[in-house]
């Protein structure tokens, strides 16, 4: 066992980690993002944590609670964040499900969960989200609320962060219990979805780990191009970034133009990719003004295309595949 899995920190949920960033740092950057149709303004901590509390606090009007479970499609966005934030302060089990999802495959998750609510990006990377939402919630009886998290809202629930601004909200109180589960939805072309869920303990021994490993700190921005729906897109952006103050960009649906648009802007940066891209990062000269990296799956000096004695340090982030 690390050192990390031992620490306070642990003992706290994710919401209870960022109400604790916004007394800290209320004023500073917290998160942004870049990509086609990235449309919500960044945020500072203290904004981060009310719209959460406000998420929160919507949910509970519409029923959701303690024992519930939330699909939450999580493509790399803001409102994403803030939906996990706040399904957790109002007691709710988020399960992250890959963007790439389609109406089969949410069906499925929404049945073998006993899924309450549904939640996605109905303007998300020209997808017809809201079709898909509600053939889901068709066929799964426990599903009670669909909501949108940004777009049009149309017969959704508006949970964007427009819909949450400026909402009256009382601040959830402390757990009385361990803090949830977080569940992470796998997809397999040959195989049925399955479901990876994990105490968030574990989660922020692991964000402890790489935030030590690569000496994150306010001063050393993430670009994340990994979504919050995988293990390691959760661990290595939102909450690394909670626990070492560092502001953090994502970038999504990827477009290169956009990620050299966020490159361009940002120095010293902690990368935050799949292993594949690495190639193409470095040969689009990325890599030379990044500090550091955090990498799912296996590294060459090959990947890494004349950068072999890149002088930042990389973590491997393998384990939370």
């Amino acid at each position: 066992m690390t050192a990390a899995a031992q620490h306070p920190l642990g003992a706290y949920g994710l919401d209870m980690l960022a109400r604790g960033a916004a007394r800290l740092r209320g004023g500073r950057l917290a998160v942004a993002e870049h990509g086609e149709g990235a449309g919500d303004a960044p945020l500072i901590y203290r904004d981060l944590d009310a719209l959460s509390a406000a998420f929160a606090a919507r949910a509970r009007e519409c029923g959701l609670g303690t024992g519930d479970v939330a699909l939450i499609v999580g493509a790399n966005r803001i409102s994403v964040i803030v939906a996990v934030l706040g399904a957790l302060a109002a007691g709710v089990e988020p399960v992250l499900v890959p963007a790439h999802a389609d109406a089969p495959a949410l069906s499925f998750l929404a049945r073998s969960t006993g899924a309450a609510a549904l939640f996605a990006l109905l303007d998300y990377d020209e997808a017809d989200w809201e079709s898909a939402l509600f053939e889901a919630a068709a066929s799964a009886p426990d599903v009670r609320v669909v909501g949108a998290l940004a777009g049009e809202a149309g017969d959704t629930i508006d949970f964007s962060l427009a819909a949450l601004q400026g909402r009256d909200t009382t601040a959830p109180p402390a757990h009385a219990t361990a803090p949830g589960l977080i569940g992470f939805a796998t997809l397999s072309p040959t195989l049925p979805p399955r479901v990876d869920r994990f105490q968030q303990s574990a989660l922020v021994a692991e964000g402890l780990d790489l935030v030590a490993q690569l000496a994150l700190s306010s001063e050393t921005p993430i670009l994340a191009t990994l979504s919050p729906a995988s293990r390691a897109g959760l661990v290595a952006g939102p909450i690394a970034a909670l626990l070492s103050g560092a502001p953090l960009h994502l970038v999504g649906p990827f477009a290169g133009a956009d990620f050299l648009a966020a490159v361009d802007a940002l120095d010293g940066f902690c990368l935050v990719a799949p292993a594949p891209a690495l190639a193409d990062f470095a040969a689009a000269g990325a890599l030379a003004r990044a500090a550091s990296l955090a990498v799912r799956g296996p590294v060459s000096s090959v990947d890494l295309a004349g950068e072999a004695d890149f002088a930042g340090k990389i973590a491997r982030l393998d384990a939370q595949a």
